[in-house]
């Protein structure tokens, strides 16, 4: 097989794509990939800005490794805040209020939800259904479509696309347009970037 090229698998767009969400934190949406190569849950120092969210200086900062050769970096930082999801089933949401984040500049995205809160909480990722499964729950993701137009919005002003629907209190639908509205329940989305492997 020395000097033969292989041509890479023709798969679907879709395919290519991690699974990403809109979950309320802070009570703000925060663009979300879940990522079980993440040794960390991460958020951004903006998106803390943006939620008004308290970051506290690490005594000692967090090595982290990331998927490449001599990508390192230091964490100095953490944040504790509550989570709220939405069932993409029965509508109905369930609250994490201390959930732990460390604070990294991190590209594309708002958080990553990585192997800490998956193991928490049994979560498992699902990249074909753009799902994200708990024994008690189940987050939808984005499709491409509706993960591209949330990504291209500035972090500070990012809302769900239009036809991205999710479930108030009285279990009737609409479409939210306003990242700073009431804490309510969200719904779905799905994305691609590279991903993000801290090690400790």
């Amino acid at each position: 097989f020395k000097g033969h090229a292989f041509p890479s698998p023709d798969r679907p767009r879709e395919a290519l794509y991690p699974v990403t969400a809109l979950i309320r934190v802070g009570g703000l949406l925060a663009y979300t990939l879940f990522d079980s190569g993440s040794g960390l849950d991460l958020m951004s120092p903006e998106f803390a800005k943006c939620a008004g969210i308290k970051v506290t200086p690490l005594a000692d900062p967090i090595p982290v490794q990331l998927g490449f050769k001599g990508s390192k970096g230091n964490i100095t930082a953490c944040a504790m805040t509550a989570v709220r999801v939405v069932d993409a089933t029965s509508f109905k949401t369930h609250d994490f209020p201390n959930t732990h984040f460390e604070i990294a500049n991190i590209d594309r995205y708002d958080l990553i939800i990585g192997c800490p809160f998956l193991y928490d909480h049994d979560g498992h990722i699902a990249p074909h259904s753009r799902l994200v499964r708990f024994p008690s729950f189940t987050i939808k993701g984005l499709s491409c479509p509706q993960d591209a137009r949330v990504a291209d919005n500035p972090r500070t002003a990012r809302a769900p696309p239009p036809d991205l629907r999710v479930a108030d209190t009285s279990s009737q639908t609409r479409p939210v347009v306003d990242r700073r509205a009431p804490l309510m329940s969200m719904d779905t989305r799905s994305t691609a970037s590279p991903s993000t492997g801290p090690h400790h």
